[in-house]
């Protein structure tokens, strides 16, 4: 029986109490309750047999994926706090309110692939996935290809941005173009240049130029005068300050050089092809019967009608922009590359 802890009062003290009117045996108890309540059952040891039999197992879970990469994918899991359906559903619904650019960004990375979906669809009898299978089984239910679908999600977020890139950078270079084009004070410069190159190689193979490659400019600074105190570019530069200060605006004129020289055409070019690589994939993702609960046709199409208009004129400038420079190779800078001589 659990005992009641509490503080007797002193038998010779009781006389001056209340307790010495109490008397037990005129209330009734239930000791049957007292001790269905509060004794202390007697339990039977059972054998190690029956302790197994009413123990809880946990079910043991089962994952397919490379040790690694679960480990991975569990912990974006943690940092995504999101269902399994939720996620499912907002991707169904292409729901960007839910699944912002930021966390698409993420989830391109911790998407299955082809052959992860069917080895985890060959666990179709496994009652306990581990948590990353699982996640993979039920995003990789809303379409045979969630990265691509995620990539071009994400494409459709960041097109503005990214054809606004661009256009920027072809504009540059177009400005330079047209800049150089105009410069009459340039060509004036290099007019001098010529008659001092034609003047300090007279008599030699090198005289009688009609023009020379620009990369020779860089000489200019490599001339030295006989005490070796001054360079022909400075030389040249005192003399055009005195006589002909006006061909120095040249420098103004050709101010976008510098933001020009920063454009990597090669990668100009790529990034305008990718854009059209993308639409192309929309297109070809559009000719697909989608499921009856998948807004991806109905998001993507309206945004491939436009964007396409974009990218069409997009396209126009960067190709403008390489013949405008092919023409300015070859009609300028060839031009003064010429290697004839006056007669």
């Amino acid at each position: 029986m659990k005992n009641l802890h509490w503080s007797t009062v002193n038998p010779f003290d009781v006389e001056k109490t209340v307790w010495k009117t109490v008397n037990e045996d005129s209330v009734m108890i239930s000791a049957k309750e007292l001790e269905d309540k509060f004794c202390w059952k007697e339990i039977e040891s059972k054998s190690n047999e029956e302790t197994k039999a009413v123990e809880v197992k946990q079910p043991e879970t089962v994952s397919v994926l490379d040790p690694k990469r679960s480990y991975n994918v569990e912990i974006f899991l943690g940092r995504l706090k999101m269902d399994n359906w939720d996620v499912r559903n907002a991707m169904m619904e292409m729901n960007e309110q839910v699944l912002k650019i930021d966390v698409l960004n993420k989830m391109i990375n911790f998407v299955p692939t082809p052959e992860e979906l069917e080895a985890i669809k060959q666990q179709e009898g496994v009652a306990h996935l581990a948590a990353p299978d699982m996640y993979f089984k039920i995003i990789g239910s809303v379409d045979s290809n969630p990265k691509q679908r995620l990539e071009l999600w994400v494409f459709k977020l960041s097109f503005d941005d990214a054809v606004k890139a661009e256009r920027d950078k072809i504009q540059v270079v177009q400005d330079t173009v047209q800049n150089i084009r105009r410069s009459n004070h340039f060509q004036k410069l290099l007019t001098y240049i010529l008659a001092i190159g034609n003047y300090m190689n007279g008599g030699t193979k090198n005289g009688g130029a009609f023009g020379f490659k620009l990369g020779s400019l860089i000489q200019l600074s490599r001339s030295k005068t006989v005490d070796n105190k001054q360079s022909l570019l400075q030389y040249l530069y005192e003399w055009l300050e005195v006589h002909d200060n006006s061909v120095l605006d040249f420098t103004n004129e050709l101010a976008c050089l510098e933001d020009a020289s920063a454009v990597d055409m090669s990668t100009l070019r790529e990034n305008v092809t990718s854009i059209g690589s993308r639409l192309k994939a929309i297109q070809d993702r559009l000719k697909q019967k989608p499921t009856s609960t998948d807004q991806f046709l109905n998001v993507m199409t309206p945004f491939y009608t436009s964007a396409s208009n974009t990218f069409e004129h997009l396209s126009t400038s960067f190709q403008t922009l390489q013949k405008d420079l092919k023409s300015l190779g070859y009609n300028f800078f060839f031009f003064h590359s010429v290697s004839k001589k006056k007669k």
